[in-house]
């Protein structure tokens, strides 16, 4: 245990630069920039997948909001090229097959994979339902 800690101790991370993954996405003839999440936009994202987790009575989790999260996610890391954000609402006016494929991106590059499921810690899943009778 000692010599693990003093390793542990001697360890150094090491980020040679600050600046964000940048990948260039053309929709609809206007260009934008799809860029890397930051933390502040990582934890709305994983703020939302969990928002929308309900539990049975018998443990199981169910996610009826998830399909709010990727709109989202988008809209915090897709910007103008003045570097304006796109905002949620013009996000919303997409389709589908452009959102999703942006989220999965942003995903990726920002190593946000994970369902919000599998995130749920095991503990959790078998918590008992303490919503009041009736509510979803």
């Amino acid at each position: 245990m000692l010599a693990e800690r003093a390793s542990m101790a001697a360890e150094t991370m090491r980020f040679d630069t600050l600046d964000p993954i940048e990948i260039s996405v053309v929709i609809g003839g206007v260009s934008y920039v799809l860029r890397e999440a930051s933390a502040k936009a990582g934890a709305a994202y994983r703020n939302a997948r969990f928002a929308g987790i309900n539990f049975s009575e018998d443990g199981a989790a169910g996610s009826p909001r998830l399909g709010d999260r990727d709109p989202l996610l988008v809209s915090l890391c897709l910007f103008h090229e003045d570097g304006k954000p796109v905002g949620l609402e013009a996000v919303l006016a997409w389709p589908d097959r452009i959102v999703l494929p942006l989220a999965e991106k942003i995903r990726q590059i920002s190593e946000l994979d994970g369902d919000a499921e599998e995130a749920v810690p095991k503990s959790a899943k078998n918590a008992p339902d303490t919503s009041p009778a009736g509510s979803v």
